[in-house]
């Protein structure tokens, strides 16, 4: 993935022979990061879009919500279609993942093995693997646009018509990347944004032009699809939806760097994380966090010089500024908006730092000696690190199976419930829940309760068990634990961010 010095005619073979083994690999790895874990919250929303009948009430639950979920009209579509023909198990959902892998392998211009390596052990991949959500669909639209950019930059601007024809194609699927990418979010939109500008700084605004001239009606068709995708996602905002509220400050960014960078699986679980903060890093973690740093910061100096020196400032600067702009534009909305953004927000980032690392891994394996061994070692630790956030219990999934099974057993019993969690996936994994917002419990459902205030709940009979997950976001001012302490309630259970509390 280096940029070469000279532009050398890429090969006519689509998949070389060689490279079958790289394919297979990296498939077989994407296959292992996914799992039949409870769905969380998000994921529970995406399952019961997915599993509506028909495309009418497909629509009818989509431009109803209130979240994100509106603003993914092309992902919805497709993991829509998806459970047709598959079905909609958690492990199925989650593989619909695996064709945008497919394609995302298939779009790298030269499947060097640093790079490939760095592809297919990245802790970031790995957790977004095992999520049904658009992240992995945008990891792979952008490793389409950054392959078709390569092989444009690599062919003579003047060359003959097996090159032209090849010119076309590129540019097509470049199109192709953007749609793709502008249709998985409303924030996909905006990376996408960002790779319009790098089009023509990276390849020259004449040849820009004359790739344009090239496929006109290719990208007359891209800026229609764009220009209605734009008009649907300002609907959307006029509609009131949007991402998850909260503040987005200096901890955003640094949790955002720490997660795009692959340390998530070597430190505490999110669940802790959100419950205690800083705190939740306890000294255990400081060891394998500390020295993943080190050789990644070498493993990323490597990388810098073979992707940076043999380019002119107006390449590397034409890749890297726009995403710079784009990502503090980003930042800028989100802290004026009040939206919590995290280390998936920013998923098409994550092929920069692929490159880099490919790079230096690729120089590090030529070099031999303790170089290979340091590559090795860095290698390691990514494995390690993506195969904790598969299989460790600390990183696992928030449970509503469980906690619904739980709470589906109590009532067969008789017990009255209050649910202070994800209401969606709640209703999801079978549980009778009230209507959201109601004051009073109802007789014969789960009161769906999230941050309630002390009055609807001094209101209602005390309960026999409380079901309470993520108190930092469905209990904020902590009413619901007072009344807890109040009534000497006792945690009868705890598991993956759920308490179930009982009254004696």
């Amino acid at each position: 993935m280096t940029v070469p010095t000279e532009k050398p005619v890429p090969s006519n073979a689509w998949l070389p022979r060689k490279d079958w083994l790289w394919l297979v690999a990296v498939m077989l790895t994407g296959t292992l990061a996914i799992s039949s874990q409870s769905f969380w919250m998000d994921e529970a929303s995406t399952a019961t879009i997915a599993t509506q009948p028909t495309l009418a009430s497909w629509w009818h639950v989509l431009s109803t919500g209130l979240g994100s979920d509106t603003q993914m009209p092309l992902y919805m579509i497709y993991i829509w279609g998806w459970v047709k023909i598959f079905g909609a198990a958690e492990w199925v959902l989650r593989a619909s993942n695996l064709p945008w892998l497919l394609v995302g392998f298939l779009a790298l211009p030269r499947r060097q093995p640093g790079f490939v390596l760095a592809l297919a052990l990245s802790p970031f991949l790995w957790y977004y693997l095992n999520e049904a959500r658009p992240y992995v669909m945008q990891i792979s639209a952008s490793l389409l646009l950054g392959g078709a950019l390569a092989r444009l930059f690599e062919m003579p601007a003047v060359s003959a018509v097996p090159v032209r024809r090849g010119e076309g194609l590129w540019t097509m699927l470049f199109c192709c990347g953007l749609v793709t990418l502008s249709g998985s979010s409303m924030l996909g939109m905006l990376w996408a944004g960002a790779m319009v500008l790098v089009f023509p700084l990276l390849l020259g605004w004449s040849r820009a032009l004359h790739l344009v001239r090239r496929a006109w009606l290719g990208c007359l068709l891209t800026a229609v699809s764009l220009g209605g995708l734009a008009d649907y996602y300002l609907w959307t905002i006029h509609h009131g939806n949007g991402g998850t509220q909260g503040a987005t400050g200096v901890a955003n960014v640094v949790f955002i760097v720490y997660e795009l960078c692959g340390f998530a699986g070597l430190g505490p679980g999110r669940g802790d994380m959100h419950g205690s903060g800083v705190a939740a890093f306890h000294a255990a973690y400081l060891l394998p966090l500390a020295l993943y740093a080190l050789l990644l910061l070498a493993v990323v100096w490597f990388g810098t010089g073979p992707v940076l020196r043999p380019a002119p400032a107006r390449v590397w600067l034409g890749l890297l500024l726009p995403v710079a702009l784009m990502a503090g534009c980003i930042l800028f909305l989100a802290v004026i908006r009040q939206n919590t953004l995290l280390g998936r927000h920013f998923a098409p980032v994550v092929i920069v730092l692929l490159l880099l690392l490919g790079a230096g891994l690729e120089r590090l394996r030529q070099a031999g000696g303790w170089q290979r061994t340091l590559a090795l070692v860095f290698l390691g630790l990514s494995l390690v690190s993506a195969a904790s956030l598969r299989w460790c219990e600390r990183h696992h999934k928030d449970d509503y199976r469980q906690a619904a099974a739980l709470a589906i057993a109590a009532q067969a019993q008789g017990q009255r419930l209050w649910w202070c969690a994800d209401g969606t996936a709640g209703v999801y994994y079978g549980v009778p829940l009230s209507p959201a917002r109601s004051p009073v419990a109802v007789p014969g459902k789960a009161w769906l309760i999230a941050d309630p205030p002390a009055a609807w709940l001094a209101s209602n009979t005390i309960p026999d068990l409380v079901v309470l997950s993520k108190p930092e976001l469905n209990d904020k001012r902590g009413d619901l634990r007072n009344y807890l302490q109040a009534h000497h309630f006792v945690c009868q259970q705890s598991f993956s961010v759920f308490k179930i509390w009982a009254h004696p």
